[in-house]
């Protein structure tokens, strides 16, 4: 008995090798990144601290902290700030100068589950590496 006939032929394409080869600096662009992102956490902690005086609680304003500065960036948030009653309020901020429509993820996200406290997820989108922002979310 012979074997079966081939009844199919793939045919490979080419490899595409692009015409001029391009050279990435992977430093820089990291650098940018930070950038973006202390932009994005000054931001919400400058709005943090306009929350709480528009109500009167200027005590409270004071107390505002842009923890991933100060303490570091293994918190699990980066801006300590304070609800109305004086219940601590944690944020971790994902900034991108994408629209504001960019999907985020984040590794931090069960810090709210695991500490049961007031927990947010602030999503800066359109932001420039200036600080210049078109929107957010």
């Amino acid at each position: 008995m012979a074997p079966p006939a081939l009844a199919h032929r793939v045919q490979e394409r080419q490899a595409y090798y692009p015409s001029a080869l391009v050279q990435r600096d992977y430093l820089m662009h990291e650098a940018s990144n930070q950038s973006l992102g202390l932009a994005g956490e000054e931001f919400v902690v400058d709005y943090e601290r306009w929350r709480p005086i528009q109500r009167g609680c200027e005590h409270l304003a004071a107390r505002i902290e842009h923890t991933s500065k100060v303490r570091g960036d293994g918190a699990g948030y980066d801006v300590l700030s304070f609800e109305e009653d004086g219940r601590e309020r944690f944020i971790e901020v994902k900034t991108t100068a994408y629209a504001k429509e960019t999907p985020f993820s984040s590794v931090t996200a069960n810090f709210g589950s695991r500490t049961r406290m007031s927990w947010r997820f602030a999503c800066i989108g359109s932001l420039s590496s200036d600080g210049r922002r078109e929107c957010s979310r």
